[in-house]
């Protein structure tokens, strides 16, 4: 803050403060909504999809822990695209906030935690 009390917005103050980076990871995470709603669901995704329907102990072949996940997400009727993919995108925005908590705790450092979650985020993009 300046002395008369007001914010300082210039960008170099900005970018280190951790609020600035929260409330751009709120923006980026509305976006995914937007995305994950107008888009229609590929084939593995109403596959696992159906799966998360028939819960069981048995499949050999199957990962249990998104199968859970998925019918834990599962409170939409009819089904959507965007209810089918809820659990990424909530799993994603806790895992960057657990990721800057993680890497401030760390390396005694915001920035470190920063830069951690903004490396989680950006990452995706590529593959």
């Amino acid at each position: 803050m300046l002395r008369s009390g007001r914010v300082d917005l210039r960008p170099q103050n900005l970018l280190g403060n951790p609020w600035f980076w929260f409330f751009a990871l709120l923006i980026v995470t509305t976006v995914r909504f937007a995305v994950a709603a107008s888009h229609p669901l590929f084939e593995t995704e109403c596959y696992y999809w159906m799966y998360s329907q028939n819960l069981g102990f048995g499949y050999f072949d199957h990962p249990p822990m998104l199968g859970f996940f998925l019918h834990f997400f599962n409170f939409w009727d009819p089904p959507s695209s965007l209810a089918a993919r809820l659990h990424c995108i909530v799993s994603h925005f806790f895992c960057s906030i657990f990721l800057y908590y993680y890497g401030r705790n760390l390396f005694d450092s915001a920035k470190a935690g920063i830069g951690a979650a903004l490396l989680f985020n950006i990452i995706p993009i590529y593959s």
